[in-house]
């Protein structure tokens, strides 16, 4: 990778990720210390959530794959809602933890 754009774009994307991780640890942390009981492994967790990064990266990229631009981070890094007052990232948890 000897392209500075491309450098640049990957550091962005890394950066992406690292908030993401830290993002579900800190929701993870917060759940245990509720007395929720993880059903799944740490990992599981961390994988479903890049994954839907992922995916949703790829949905709305038009080709260029910047995970930046995923739209589900506005719901896992701004905890923003979609309509009926449901946060995704929530949801997500809640189906990746307690199944």
């Amino acid at each position: 990778m000897d392209d500075p754009d491309e450098m640049a774009t990957a550091k962005v994307d890394i950066r992406v990720l690292q908030d993401v991780i830290d993002a579900v640890d800190t929701r993870l942390r917060a759940l245990e210390c509720d007395g929720v009981k993880l059903r799944a492994p740490r990992s599981l967790v961390y994988a479903t959530v890049i994954y839907e990064v992922i995916a949703s990266a790829a949905k709305s990229s038009c080709g260029t794959m910047r995970l930046v631009r995923a739209p589900i981070l506005d719901s896992i890094l701004d905890g923003v809602e979609i309509a009926g007052g449901v946060n995704l990232f929530d949801r997500l948890l809640e189906i990746t933890v307690t199944n």
